[in-house]
């Protein structure tokens, strides 16, 4: 998920000491501890979770917990 211009911040549950950015390829992307977040293409909205467990060119996609693991396949 792009940062844009300001520091991500945690919803109810979240970490804030968890949460951060990185640079890659010119862009300022969020992370939960230390890890890149990405939204999946094909979850069309909140509380989509399709994409866990596919696998693409890109790798395996995976929820996150709260620890900041990764969740289990289904």
């Amino acid at each position: 998920m792009l940062a844009h211009d300001s520091q991500p911040s945690a919803g109810q549950g979240v970490e804030q000491a968890r949460i951060g950015t990185l640079e890659r390829d010119g862009r300022s992307y969020a992370t939960y501890g230390g890890q890149p977040l990405y939204r999946y293409s094909g979850d069309a909205g909140a509380g989509r979770t399709a994409g866990h467990g596919v696998v693409d060119q890109w790798g395996r996609w995976s929820l996150v917990g709260l620890d900041g693991a990764a969740q289990p396949g289904r």
